[in-house]
């Protein structure tokens, strides 16, 4: 079947409306996704489950608790300097625990399926569809060279507006952190180092850092956004290429595809940790790969990205991204254009569903495109204006031709 970015483009029109959790847009999001499964011949599949909406409160509370340490340092450390160090040494604990990444993941992990007092629990679904329908694959001892290498191409569906886009909550959450780290290298060399900086660049970096954190504090989140950057874009890809793929039987042959419409990404990833939980521990021992689709509907630079924060590759996810990048030179040999990946050395400020794949160890990245409209995403400004058909095609050709290499 040929590729065809206008059906992706229909797609996207159909689910740019705000589709909040637990709104009505997200019903209807969930009916127009199951049906789209039914008509490609596909057997959705509804995993429903509850969580505890902690990410607000988990932020809220981090941001305070820095803001605070941080105020404490600035009035105290001149005059007590052993309390002043040891409060230096608990920021720095902090921040770089949070820029790790696997603290926060895990952590998140922990609490968004724990009963909480006074909490009111959410509940969504992850809606899969998976590809040949029956297994034609052969399973029990001794027959492990037959077993298929199992892709999950995953899409979240829900949407949401913020006080501050995207694009103005990023810098100020690298600006906060930034200044943490600065602020704690000060405070220690002054009385270890015997330095002497001038006052006025603490100063300047104390009140950066309590700008950035208040703004970030007062940022609220709601039902505005119709969301066809993000995510309508990610699902109306992932539809397509469950079409292309279930029509194409010989060659994607000794695969077995996992098309999951995640729930509740921006909430705190929920769908995706919940789909963690139904792969984790695997007795065979095949070979999995995560693919997300996060933000692919603007023409700009094609990203990859592997990481979930600091932490080192892994051996799998450096094999993986060098695969990605063999695809992307065939698939620009073939277009005549060049296609250059590229892969943030960190994410700050924003998460996408590969990251509880990743913090356990297995292959999974997430591609979205980047250009000057994706700053308008969590905002009522995301709509299907902004949606832009040669990125949907891009990205489409450039994963058609990563799993041609992993057959």
């Amino acid at each position: 079947m040929e590729f065809d970015p206008y059906e992706v483009l229909g797609h996207v029109k159909a689910l740019s409306f705000p589709r909040r959790t637990g709104s009505t847009g997200e019903a209807q999001t969930q009916e127009y996704i199951i049906n789209r499964f039914k008509a490609l011949g596909l057997e959705p599949r509804e995993e429903e489950f509850s969580f505890t909406p902690i990410l607000g409160l988990l932020s809220k509370g981090f941001l305070l608790i820095v803001l605070l340490s941080l105020t404490a340092l600035h009035l105290l450390s001149p005059f007590y300097p052993l309390p002043g160090i040891i409060l230096c040494l608990c920021i720095l604990i902090l921040t770089l625990g949070f820029l790790w990444g696997r603290p926060v993941v895990a952590l998140l992990g922990w609490a968004l399926f724990k009963e909480l007092p006074l909490i009111r629990n959410l509940h969504s679904k992850n809606i899969m569809a998976s590809w040949p329908i029956v297994d034609e694959f052969p399973v029990g001892r001794g027959v492990s060279q037959y077993a298929p290498t199992h892709i999950y191409i995953l899409a979240h569906y829900d949407s949401k507006s913020q006080t501050l886009p995207i694009g103005g909550r990023i810098p100020l959450v690298m600006a906060l952190f930034l200044s943490a780290l600065s602020l704690s290298a000060y405070h220690l060399l002054i009385p270890l180092a015997g330095l002497h900086v001038l006052g006025t660049v603490e100063r300047t970096i104390f009140i950066m850092a309590l700008t950035s954190g208040l703004v970030l504090l007062w940022t609220k989140t709601r039902n505005l956004s119709p969301g066809a950057v993000d995510n309508a874009s990610g699902v109306a890809l992932m539809l397509h290429l469950a079409e292309a793929i279930s029509r194409d039987v010989q060659g994607f042959k000794g695969l077995r595809f996992h098309f999951v419409a995640t729930g509740a990404e921006e909430e705190g990833l929920v769908g995706a940790f919940w789909l963690r939980k139904s792969v984790e521990g695997d007795p065979t021992g095949r070979p999995y790969y995560f693919i997300n689709l996060d933000g692919v509907g603007t023409k700009g630079r094609v990203y990859c990205t592997d990481k979930i924060g600091l932490h080192p590759y892994s051996q799998g996810q450096k094999e993986f991204l060098a695969l990605i990048r063999k695809a992307a030179e065939a698939v620009g040999a073939r277009c005549n254009v060049p296609l250059q990946v590229y892969s943030p050395p960190i994410t700050m400020g924003a998460m996408a569903d590969h990251f509880p794949f990743t913090a356990n160890g297995y292959r999974a990245v997430t591609f979205s495109t980047v250009s000057r409209r994706s700053l308008w995403v969590h905002t009522p400004w995301d709509t299907l204006e902004m949606v832009e058909v040669e990125g949907m095609e891009v990205v489409g050709r450039l994963i058609l031709g990563v799993l041609r290499l992993l057959k």
